[in-house]
């Protein structure tokens, strides 16, 4: 994990317990990541998604996620 992050609700929501992480320094790369048990989806659809919720203003930015196999390190 790199940056610090806040679990939050943030300024606006629908509900108060549906919380998430938050960056909480302009200008500053963060990442997080997760190892997660192997899975087979053979003939099945692969859905991955997120959502950004951008309560600041700012010059440039945006949020990216990668799936990646499990022969990286």
């Amino acid at each position: 994990m790199a940056g610090e992050w806040n679990y939050t609700s943030g300024k606006w929501h629908g509900d108060p317990n549906d919380k998430g992480i938050q960056t909480n320094e302009d200008y500053r790369f963060y990442a997080v990541s997760v190892e997660f048990l192997e899975f087979n989806n053979k003939d099945k659809t692969l859905v991955f998604q997120f959502t950004v919720k951008h309560e600041r203003k700012f010059d440039c930015g945006g949020g990216y996620m990668k799936l990646l196999s499990g022969e990286v390190e």
